[in-house]
């Protein structure tokens, strides 16, 4: 078995990346649950954890804001690597995961997708032509052709951010980009449009190192703890951002830790040696006749509203092709015997967010009925997963908050204005578009609230930041000895199912 060599470069696997050695003097036994982690948390921060050898306190803050969802200007707006084909562009990014296709037939094609009604695994998935209007024709030219011109494309950087929380058995979850469409035709400033494309690429153990061995990820295997050390690595690496000050030098920190996952090549395994997941759209603009969005508010024709929607699109040597939406199932499924007996069979696995939704149950998109709807004028009622004979109420509440239309708006904290009508752009977008020079803000459902359940209403209190801090406390606080040991199992993938 040759020796594993952890994803982290040595350069940043310094003092800070090697000297987390934890400890606790019992096991919790809820690890692997989010109240397991939340309990870890709490313990790292009083100081009852996370100690090296010599005894010194570990760190016991997290920085959310530099190690887990970055949208500070300096970073976003950045002027080399925001600009031209840097390498946090929409450029750069395409260019590398073409895998040498021609990049205008790649983004064409992939645009293109919206033109025409298409069967995605059995459902049935309507044209939105307006991208047209919206992104095609608009787009910049280079001089003397109709080749698109990458350097100006329509899509402003609003985050990058860290997802260890979707961590598997060789695998450290995801490295992810975060634009927003800009409308070239609207006046300037306000060319922001609810519009969002999501580049969510996997990370992995063997990233940079062309001699490791497939077969050393396999569970089972004797090498579990180096396996968690190279995820707490990797969690050290952004920890260390941390450390430093917004500007020059944490974003060339932050960069190198980017290469790693959206460089060319950085998976041999996957479509192009792309190490992409899939890119992900949340939008309704595309379903819009007309539409004005920016510091005055929102006009629209409520009648011509058709329901918001997000898709999914993963590389294959072709180019980037519609593929299901994850853990959501197709609408018709709704209310049905066949999802009650799908949520009673897998409780279990749905209350510690383990489950996989079958391939055949799966949507092409995931539509959102209420999701801009008017007190004055609505449309549709929001949609509620749920149906007759559920057992378990808490179930089907974890189960519809996994969904793309549940996490986005009813079972998440979705924000309403004073008559009660939903706000739009903010009630399904957990990072919002943004203006030119002005940094984006995040959900209820990212930041903290308190929600009712939709079917229940039991009070119910989300903050999936503060969830995600306290992973990568335990993560930065992981170590396997006589005082301390946590399951592999349980650390090693914590909440697959999650995707939002």
């Amino acid at each position: 078995m040759k020796t594993l060599r952890y994803v982290v470069s040595a350069g940043l696997l310094s003092a800070v990346a090697l000297s987390f050695m934890g400890c606790q003097s019992r096991l919790d036994p809820l690890l692997g649950t989010p109240e397991g982690l939340d309990a870890q948390g709490r313990r790292f921060e009083a100081g009852e954890m996370g100690k090296s050898k010599a005894g010194k306190p570990q760190p016991t803050s997290i920085d959310f804001k530099k190690e887990l969802v970055i949208t500070n200007l300096s970073v976003v707006e950045d002027a080399y690597r925001t600009t031209g084909s840097g390498p946090w562009t929409f450029a750069y990014l395409i260019t590398q995961m073409a895998g040498g296709q021609d990049t205008d037939s790649f983004v064409k094609n992939w645009l293109s997708s919206w033109m025409a009604d298409q069967a995605i695994n059995g459902d049935t998935v309507l044209a939105r032509k307006k991208i047209k209007e919206l992104i095609l024709d608009p787009w910049p030219r280079i001089p003397g052709t109709d080749r698109l011109d990458l350097t100006q494309a329509p899509f402003r950087l609003l985050a990058i951010t860290n997802r260890l929380d979707l961590r598997n058995v060789g695998h450290i979850g995801e490295g992810r980009f975060v634009f927003g469409v800009i409308d070239r035709a609207a006046p300037p400033p306000v060319d922001v449009v609810p519009f969002t494309v999501i580049f969510e690429y996997g990370i992995t153990l063997k990233m940079g190192d062309p001699e490791f061995d497939y077969d050393d990820l396999k569970p089972g295997n004797d090498n579990a703890d180096d396996r968690m050390k190279a995820v707490r690595a990797w969690a050290a690496q952004w920890h260390a951002l941390s450390k430093l000050s917004y500007g020059p030098q944490f974003n060339a920190a932050l960069q190198q830790i980017t290469d790693t996952f959206a460089r060319a090549g950085a998976d041999p395994r996957k479509p192009n040696g792309s190490a992409l997941n899939q890119l992900r759209t949340n939008e309704i603009q595309l379903s819009l006749e007309e539409f004005t969005f920016g510091p005055g508010g929102p006009s629209i024709p409520f009648d011509q509203i058709k329901p918001w929607e997000m898709r999914g699109f993963q590389v294959t040597s072709s180019g980037l092709k519609p593929v299901p939406v994850a853990l959501t199932p197709r609408r018709n499924l709704n209310n049905s015997a066949q999802l009650a007996d799908y949520i009673n069979k897998n409780a279990k696995s749905i209350l510690r967010d383990r489950h996989v939704v079958p391939d055949s149950m799966l949507a092409g998109s995931s539509l959102v009925p209420g999701a801009f709807n008017s007190t004055a004028a609505p449309i549709d009622p929001p949609i509620i997963w749920n149906a007759p004979g559920i057992r378990n109420p808490e179930a089907r509440f974890k189960f519809a908050q996994n969904t793309c239309s549940g996490c986005h708006l009813i079972e998440s904290g979705f924000e309403q204005d004073s008559g009660g009508a939903f706000i739009p752009g903010k009630a399904f977008l957990h990072v919002r578009p943004r203006l030119a020079g002005q940094e984006s803000g995040l959900s209820p459902f990212m930041t903290g609230v308190t929600t009712k359940d939709a079917v229940t209403g039991k009070p119910r209190t989300l903050n999936d930041i503060d969830r995600r801090m306290d992973d990568m406390k335990v993560l930065l606080g992981y170590s396997r000895s006589s005082k301390f040991y946590n399951p592999l199992t349980e650390m090693e993938a914590p909440f697959p199912a999650k995707v939002h």
